[in-house]
């Protein structure tokens, strides 16, 4: 059987590579390195960032890290987090998600999960619309993370959608038996 095979990226002009094998891998914010008898990187052009009220954002990535570490994987170690404290001024929580924002690579593109439309949290992370590289989810949920994560290696349109698809096959109301009372 061949090495993996190599194919061009349109949108960021890195090498990504296809492996016909099962291989481990190390994520760190934008790499990934494959090994086998050699490391191979590879760019990764979506950046992942939670921004919802205190301490949400922090736990919603403690239970990526949960889910992904049966596996292994570390992909929820470079998640970047923002717990907006109730006391917040919108000055303050923007320069917050700024920094954050900045800490990506300069061409990368950004997916920012809010909690709740109109909340705070949503309204700074909607400021940063107008860049054409960063796109917003808000009612974020577990299995839109997960699902977010599971397809890193995708475009970020395409994440967007598997990720809100997830979320909206997350949801499940379930009833038990009702009583009667006589």
């Amino acid at each position: 059987m061949k090495d993996p095979v190599a194919r061009q990226e349109k949108r960021t002009n890195a090498i990504a590579y296809t492996p016909l094998t099962s291989l481990s891998y190390h994520f760190t914010r934008s790499t990934i390195r494959f090994y086998r008898n050699k490391t191979e990187t590879i760019h990764l052009s979506v950046g992942i960032c939670i921004i919802a009220h205190e301490p949400l954002a922090t736990a919603f990535r403690s239970a990526a890290q949960h889910i992904f570490s049966a596996t292994g994987d570390n992909l929820c170690d470079n998640i970047v987090c923002y717990d907006v404290p109730a006391d917040v001024t919108a000055s303050e929580g923007q320069a917050h998600v700024e920094r954050l924002v900045k800490s990506f690579p300069e061409n990368s593109d950004i997916l920012i999960f809010t909690d709740i439309v109109g909340a705070t949290p949503s309204n700074i992370s909607h400021l940063y619309l107008n860049k054409a590289n960063v796109r917003v989810m808000t009612g974020m949920s577990l299995p839109a993370l997960v699902t977010a994560l599971s397809n890193i290696n995708e475009p970020i349109n395409r994440i967007c959608t598997l990720a809100e698809g997830a979320a909206h096959g997350g949801i499940s109301v379930d009833m038990g038996k009702p009583t009667i009372n006589l």
